[in-house]
């Protein structure tokens, strides 16, 4: 049965092109395996330190540098990469362990409030509609973390964030965050987490801005910067962290559900296109299959992993023999096909 995660679906919306020859014919850059995934990265150190119950695991800024060590020395092995000549890995460990040791100082007070019942939890829930029985998919995704709030008994779900800087835009449109949440409680029902008549209270999203605090300035025990007569500076950095709490509900779920619906019918009549075309010798694109570079600069365009393909494709040339050059095999839903975590 089709899968569906949120990733594919904001590549299909994006360009249809590139969906077609990322996730279609499994194809991704060949640079791919060497590339730096901080946030990643971020996010294991998280789950490992926020186990299920109410004690807390190693800290996040040791298994952040044990996770990059790690990742270096395959690299090195695998592909002969050497971190130490790239300067965003040279960069990461030091800014990977600041921000997480930060991260704990800021939260630890907090987080004591809550009960973790799961961290990093694959799911996968059958999307009922009345089409096709041959259209019929699973949602799939991965929950950054489900919390019980003590003092209330309420669960949430938990969303963390890296990012250069912190944004709230739009928080309520998060589009993986409403896969989460249309399908998410279906699946805690299913194992128990979530009792007949309950349901869950809102996202909690937490923000890491990728900074570290200038060891130039002096801070106050709050984290305000100083200045050099003890006083608080007028002039205060960018929140490092931020956590902001998001409520939906039933309508929100309904309008998420009708739009995926929608698009997954899109996504099955392209993908029986792109069957077609694969049988019938692969000439020309369906025409289906277009692309979209996203208006003034073309930033649909930017970080796009089959940009150099699809540049010999609008010129007429041998597109094909680029993909292959550029890109390597890959699947978008390998953790999906493993057996649920729980």
């Amino acid at each position: 049965m089709k899968l569906m995660r949120n990733s594919e679906r904001s590549t299909f919306l994006t360009c249809r092109h590139r969906w077609a020859l990322t996730w279609v014919l499994g194809r991704q850059t060949i640079n791919q395996p060497t590339a730096l995934r901080f946030g990643d990265l971020v996010h294991q150190a998280l789950a490992a330190y926020y186990i299920p119950g109410r004690k807390r695991g190693p800290a996040p800024a040791e298994t952040f540098a044990r996770l990059y060590e790690e990742q270096a020395q395959a690299l090195h092995e695998g592909y002969g990469f050497n971190v130490f000549s790239d300067e965003a890995w040279v960069d990461a460990l030091d800014l990977g362990k600041g921000m997480l040791t930060r991260y704990v100082e800021e939260y630890a007070p907090d987080d004591a409030m809550y009960e973790v019942i799961s961290s990093e939890q694959v799911f996968q829930v059958l999307v009922h509609h009345d089409l096709s029985r041959s259209m019929r998919f699973k949602a799939v995704g991965t929950l950054d973390g489900v919390w019980r709030h003590l003092p209330t008994g309420r669960i949430i779900f938990k969303e963390f964030k890296t990012a250069t800087a912190i944004s709230q835009d739009a928080l309520a449109l998060d589009e993986q965050a409403s896969m989460y949440w249309t399908f998410g409680p279906r699946w805690l029902r299913r194992h128990g987490i979530l009792k007949e008549g309950e349901d869950i209270d809102h996202i909690l999203y937490t923000f890491l801005r990728k900074a570290v605090p200038n060891p130039g300035y002096k801070y106050d025990d709050e984290g305000r910067k100083l200045n050099k007569d003890g006083s608080i500076s007028k002039v205060q950095p960018s929140p490092f962290f931020l956590r902001v709490p998001v409520y939906r509900d039933q309508a929100d779920k309904r309008t998420f559900y009708e739009r995926l619906v929608a698009e997954s019918v899109d996504m099955f009549i392209l993908r029986a296109a792109m069957g077609a075309w694969q049988e019938n010798g692969r000439r020309d694109l369906p025409p289906m299959v277009y692309k979209n570079p996203g208006g003034l600069a073309f930033p649909n365009c930017r970080g796009c992993p089959v940009r150099e393909s699809c540049e010999v494709h609008e010129s007429g040339g041998d597109w094909m023999s680029v993909l292959d050059q550029i890109t390597i095999p890959w699947d978008g839903y390998t953790a999906h096909e493993l057996p649920e975590r729980r």
